[in-house]
């Protein structure tokens, strides 16, 4: 019996160990952007261009429609991850800004984002198992109520093999 006990425990802490020491993304989002190096901070501004004399200069900034967010300055952690994102508009006015926290593990845990004033707009949570997978993602409305969950499971070589998505918001 504490031969059992003991391979128990021994399997257990094998599991945990495999989960703190590898990280289940390959990339972080410093190499979704391309950069290289401990990058602190990204500007991204998208300008229309105008031609004189053969030579192409900016103009105004370009406003994309609300899906579309563009322009923006992102912040970054010690480990490549983005802690902060503020949208902008033509004017270079705050659009909406989303702040992200990660685990002990590097993995995204919570994400906020709020309007232009500071107010709360979504909140979504990450929940992940043992392996370090996501096994769940909730959003959340700026009330509190939950809209939406979106359920993950993995064969055991950990290939996704469901993604589950069930919606509480009804639009009319």
């Amino acid at each position: 019996m504490k031969k059992s006990i003991q391979l128990t425990l021994l399997l257990f802490l094998s599991i945990i160990s495999t989960a703190c020491s590898t990280k289940n993304k390959e990339k972080n989002d410093l190499d979704t952007y391309d950069l290289n190096g401990k990058v602190k901070s990204l500007k991204n501004y998208s300008y229309e261009g105008y031609e004189e004399s053969g030579i192409i200069s900016k103009d105004k900034i370009i406003d994309y429609p609300i899906m579309l967010y563009v322009n923006f300055f992102a912040s970054f952690n010690e480990d490549g991850y983005i802690t902060e994102k503020i949208y902008y508009n033509d004017n270079k006015n705050v659009k909406k800004k989303t702040i992200y926290k990660y685990n002990l593990f590097g993995n995204l845990s919570k994400s906020c984002t709020y309007d232009k004033n500071g107010k709360l707009k979504e909140k979504v949570i990450y929940k992940y198992n043992l392996l370090g997978r996501r096994t769940a993602k909730l959003q959340y409305d700026s009330n509190g109520e939950q809209e939406s969950i979106t359920k993950y499971k993995y064969s055991f070589n950990g290939n996704k093999i469901l993604k589950e998505y069930s919606s509480n918001t009804y639009h009319t």
